[in-house]
């Protein structure tokens, strides 16, 4: 019998993947804006606006001259070794906090 109902839940379980996965990009959009209204807390509605922000169209970020130029002379400065390591910069902020 227990095998029975492993069987049913995995059936099930399909099912609601081929279910969510016919959902039509309409539809989905939908069901984020009810949610999304039915959202009170600040503090919640600050963070879905911070990741929908950061969601990238074509997943291509194009850098500004400036940007890129600072990535350049950064990576200038490293191959002529002027960096520090993680660990270097936490003790240099420990001294500077006094801690």
């Amino acid at each position: 019998m227990p095998a029975r109902n492993c069987f049913l839940r995995n059936v099930t379980f399909v099912f609601i993947n081929i279910k969510n996965y016919l959902m039509s990009t309409f539809e989905l959009q939908n069901i984020l804006i009810r949610r999304i209204l039915s959202i009170d807390k600040l503090e919640t509605l600050e963070m879905i606006d911070t990741m929908i922000h950061s969601l990238k169209p074509e997943g291509i970020d194009h850098l500004s001259d400036l940007e890129e130029s600072l990535i350049n002379k950064s990576l200038v400065q490293i191959g002529e070794g002027n960096y520090l390591s993680n660990a270097e910069v936490f003790e240099k902020t420990k001294k500077w906090l006094g801690e």
